[in-house]
């Protein structure tokens, strides 16, 4: 079987702010509205559909970029004062990670591509 996943629908409080979290800070290309959605490509053929609904947050997303870009992805976080865990941690594949939360207190975090690297 070679399936895989083509969008996920994540419920966001502000569409404006998370937009600005996904779009602006991580960098994400935005698709446009679709309806009630607004899309935001994270490569080619995977897809966040962000859509305004309450939520109380706790959506877990794993993100890996290469260091050299995530070391300026995290400048722009801290720019647009978006809140992040005060330390790296380790996921249970050992890459490295750090917690963000993205406005909706959905929480993406970012996983490492390099293995062993020093907390």
């Amino acid at each position: 079987m070679s399936a895989r996943i083509d969008h996920l629908l994540l419920p966001v409080n502000d569409l404006d702010t998370s937009f600005d979290f996904y779009c602006n800070a991580l960098g994400f290309e935005r698709g446009g509205m679709h309806g009630r959605f607004e899309m935001v490509k994270l490569n080619e053929g995977t897809s966040l559909l962000l859509t305004q609904y309450a939520t109380e947050g706790g959506m877990h997303l794993a993100f890996s970029f290469p260091e050299s870009e995530f070391d300026e992805i995290f400048e722009r976080i801290k720019a647009k004062s978006f809140p992040f865990g005060d330390r790296f941690d380790r996921a249970g594949n050992g890459r490295r990670t750090r917690h963000l939360l993205d406005g909706s207190k959905q929480e993406p975090h970012r996983v490492a591509n390099l293995i062993g690297e020093a907390l």
